[in-house]
């Protein structure tokens, strides 16, 4: 989710990252901040907040903006923390997959596997055949989200350990998760 006022597939630049149960928000590296803004300049730039679980309604995603948050997300906080323990400067653009005013059509949650926390995809997707009014929306986000993995795997320079696991497995780089492809 992000701020309405950010288009989907919109590419953003982190200022600072927050999350729900930290303290203290973490601070990109000012460097990197401003080469990624001197590379693309139409970056919308502002504070990322990454959630503990799936923000999926609208009303869910308009209740989470009081946050001042330019991107509701749940990967960002944990990933640049690691990086600002080691002391490895880092910086975090993103691409904006399911705008505020669009529901996820899927409360993709549900199909979390607990040991693994990989998607159930054969009980999502049959979940999916009898539901046929949630296909539009569905499609919707995973051509957003293909759209988002081409647009910041060139761009980011944390990518490039992406890469190397994506080329292992035989894939592309901004290869989207099996789930969402279609």
């Amino acid at each position: 989710g992000n701020r309405e006022d950010v288009a989907p597939v919109a590419l953003v630049l982190a200022s600072e990252v927050r999350a729900d149960e930290a303290e203290m928000p973490l601070f990109p590296y000012a460097r990197l901040q401003t080469a990624a803004l001197e590379h693309n300049g139409s970056l919308t730039q502002g504070t990322f907040y990454t959630t503990s679980r799936v923000v999926r309604t609208q009303h869910e995603k308009t209740a989470a903006q009081q946050l001042a948050a330019v991107i509701l997300e749940m990967e960002t906080y944990p990933a640049a923390s690691v990086y600002a323990e080691a002391s490895i400067p880092w910086v975090a653009v993103r691409a904006v997959s399911d705008p505020v005013g669009d529901p996820l059509p899927l409360d993709f949650a549900r199909y979390l596997t607990p040991s693994t926390g990989q998607i159930a995809r054969l009980r999502m997707f049959r979940d999916l055949l009898v539901r046929p009014g949630i296909w539009p929306a569905f499609a919707r986000l995973a051509r957003r989200s293909r759209c988002a993995a081409a647009r910041t795997a060139p761009r980011t320079p944390s990518s490039a350990p992406r890469r190397s696991q994506a080329a292992a497995r035989g894939s592309p780089p901004h290869a989207m998760p099996a789930w969402l492809r279609w």
